[in-house]
């Protein structure tokens, strides 16, 4: 399952911020309900990706260095209802392994489904 982030032309794996007293299991199955109505159950990890980048807020001349470390996770269907999300996200669809390979932004993330792939032997 891919998301639309509002305001943007980039398909995306559901994901986000660890909140306080939440695993990173957690997080992930509560980001996803969140991000597209669905209920998930995790089965695997696939694996992290980290990197840096730097944020400047509005009017501000002075750049933050940001370290992100995002944790992926197959996940298995639970229930719940596809665009009944937040309104962080435009759009969420379901899309087979191929398609999420061709639509997804950023290579990292292509990595993952392509582990998923393997994983699942499809």
């Amino acid at each position: 399952m891919l998301v639309r982030p509002a305001g943007r032309d980039a398909w995306v794996l559901p994901k986000g911020h660890v909140e306080r007293d939440e695993t990173v299991v957690q997080a992930g199955v509560r980001e996803v309900q969140e991000e597209t109505g669905t209920r998930a159950a995790v089965t695997q990890s696939l694996g992290e990706v980290s990197y840096v980048f730097s944020q400047r807020e509005r009017g501000d001349h002075k750049a933050a260095t940001i370290f992100k470390r995002v944790h992926f996770y197959l996940m298995e269907y639970q229930g719940g209802v596809l665009g009944d999300h937040d309104d962080e996200i435009a759009e969420a669809q379901w899309v087979d392994l191929e398609q999420a390979l061709s639509l997804l932004t950023y290579d990292n993330e292509r990595e993952m489904v392509a582990r998923a792939r393997l994983i699942l032997g499809s």
